[in-house]
């Protein structure tokens, strides 16, 4: 590691233990909706007690995600009380147990079982049953984006459509977090995808490393609007599930490449346009239009089997080393600003972590 970068990681520790023994966490803070930059203040916070039923985390990192801002601009259907601290993914290690607590123990690495606890300070204290226990051998990259994005494609993969060996799946956004997930937990099954990005200056480097976690077929927006593709997918069986995080053309042109009764999920907007449905594809080819929010399945799923064997399998394939985090750049809580800036950068390329112990 870089001696800098040695020495930045100990002045946190030391930062940190000192406002440890001073009982004080510090955190990202907003006490109004509005742009992140604008509203965000970075603030010492008392440390609450830990009751009987409550654990107390020490934060490792913590990722910035877009719907993280929106939260805070106010444009998110998840509203917390107010004041609040940002961010909703961590992963963190347990330092203090209440009393009735037996499922976590001192030194267990701890992700957000839901939503809404606001992750972006260097110590929380919460009900127990907020966290959700992983192995410490699970990359701390991995495990500080494993509630959002791997879900999101695990549970679309999962909900819709009976995916079988061979089968192919199709995207667009395919650059994006839950679009690498997707590629990856395709792969683990031997299923097929071809996966639609932006054209960019950079396009053979971003088709390059989509290749190395699995993609089967990359091509551009440009290419998968042109009438001659049908021979890209030859190859392959045409697509049972479409998942669709654009709107707009983009969704348009991906649902010409479903089979009949196939399904597109809708899970995002990036393009801020609707997303139009041809008549022929609802009449005649049957195809099923829904859409899916990761947070709400949580809310209505959470410790249920399905929640419990989605985390146990992404676990597992993240210990394996089949599934993969995404490319990281890591930011003191102090440098936020840049954080968020380069979080809502188009081709911002990595996802951006708050690295905090």
């Amino acid at each position: 590691m870089h001696t800098s970068r040695v020495f930045t990681r100990w002045l946190i520790r030391a930062v940190h233990s000192f406002k440890q023994a001073r009982n004080y966490s510090e955190g990202l803070v907003y006490a109004k909706y509005g742009t992140p930059e604008d509203v965000l203040e970075l603030q010492e916070v008392q440390i609450p007690s830990v009751g009987r039923d409550d654990v107390k985390v020490k934060v490792i990192a913590a990722p910035v995600n877009p719907s993280d801002v929106n939260v805070i601009q106010g444009t998110y259907p998840l509203s917390p009380r107010l004041p609040a601290f940002g961010g909703n993914e961590v992963v963190g290690m347990v330092t203090e147990v209440g009393s009735t607590i037996t499922s976590l123990k001192l030194g267990d690495h701890v992700i957000a079982a839901q939503p809404g606890i606001g992750t972006w300070r260097d110590t929380i204290v919460c009900h127990y049953d907020k966290w959700l226990r992983v192995p410490s051998q699970l990359p701390i990259q991995l495990a500080a984006t494993l509630m959002v994005n791997p879900a999101t494609a695990y549970r679309m993969m999962s909900d819709f459509v009976q995916l079988e060996e061979g089968d192919t799946i199709i995207q667009n956004g395919a650059n994006s977090g839950v679009g690498q997930a997707v590629i990856q937990l395709a792969a683990s099954r031997n299923i097929n995808t071809i996966n639609i990005i932006r054209d960019r200056p950079n396009i053979d480097e971003i088709k390059h490393y989509l290749d190395d976690l699995g993609a089967t077929v990359v091509i551009t927006e440009e290419e998968n609007s042109k009438r001659d593709i049908r021979s890209i997918y030859e190859c392959y069986k045409s697509a049972k599930l479409g998942l669709n995080t654009v709107g707009g053309d983009s969704a348009t042109n991906l649902m010409r490449q479903l089979q009949q009764q196939a399904v597109m999920v809708t899970y995002g907007g990036m393009s801020r346009k609707p997303v139009m449905l041809p008549t022929g594809s609802l009449i005649f080819k049957e195809i099923k239009f829904v859409g899916y929010w990761n947070a709400k399945w949580i809310e209505r799923n959470k410790n249920s089997g399905p929640y419990h064997q989605m985390y146990d399998d992404l676990i597992r394939l993240g210990v394996e080393g089949k599934l993969k985090p995404p490319k990281c750049t890591e930011h003191l809580l102090q440098n936020y600003k840049t954080a968020l800036s380069q979080a809502m950068t188009s081709f911002a390329g990595s996802k951006q972590l708050f690295v905090l112990n």
